[in-house]
């Protein structure tokens, strides 16, 4: 099944979920682009990236990453709007065994859950559409695609797959290994990322993509 709603993502509501900055845009993955993980502190769980750009403070390296996998959320559906919902450890691992059922692997990584999977390139688009409420004055939604649904609760939970890219932010360990930043270490260059994402934008913007003009980090 597939649906295209407005969806509002949790780094979507406060324009940056530290370490997520969010865009509306999808980055190309060229052939060459450098990949790095993101190491959650204290577990073996990992995000794998690609490298979009850095910022240097004080001899640190602080990078804009973004998946390399699909990004995932929870979400059950209010009106026309899908409306993010805790990924316990109960519902991350149904949602698990639904994903699996289309033959799509949900991932438990840091951040953010990802998929992928042959069952990815399955969905057609077109199934379903839930036409966006042109009368909300609310922008910070934006468009999800629906990978799988179960009942939990007496609620329908979905799975969706979010279109608007994450910026995700980590700070370099080695050459290809970075970790989740804290609040202290990214106060110093969130100035400096807000101008790198924006940048990211006008590039992007200049190849076709559709941005928001009103992206910014706030914490």
């Amino acid at each position: 099944v597939s649906l295209r709603v407005e969806f509002t993502s949790r780094a979507c509501a406060s324009r940056v979920l530290y370490p997520a900055v969010n865009a509306r845009c999808c980055p190309r993955a060229q052939e060459g682009d450098f990949a790095v993980s993101l190491i959650e502190p204290g577990s073996d769980r990992f995000l794998p990236c690609y490298l979009a750009a850095t910022v240097e403070h004080k001899g640190d390296t602080f990078a804009a990453l973004y998946p390399i996998n699909a990004p995932v959320s929870l979400a059950e559906l209010s009106g026309d709007r899908l409306v993010p919902v805790e990924e316990t450890e109960r519902l991350v691992d149904i949602a698990t065994a639904e994903c699996n059922k289309v033959n799509i692997e949900l991932m438990d990584t840091p951040v953010m859950l990802t998929a992928q999977g042959p069952g990815m390139d399955d969905i057609d688009e077109d199934d379903l559409e839930i036409d966006e409420d042109d009368d909300d004055d609310d922008d910070d939604g934006g468009e999800a695609i629906v990978l799988a649904e179960f009942q939990y609760d007496g609620s329908t939970v979905f799975v969706v797959q979010t279109l608007d890219v994450l910026y995700v932010v980590g700070k370099q360990q080695s050459g290809t290994t970075f970790t989740i930043p804290t609040d202290e270490e990214m106060a110093p260059v969130a100035d400096q990322l807000e101008q790198m994402v924006e940048e990211l934008q006008e590039d992007a913007d200049g190849d076709g993509f559709d941005f928001d003009d009103d992206e910014e980090i706030t914490h």
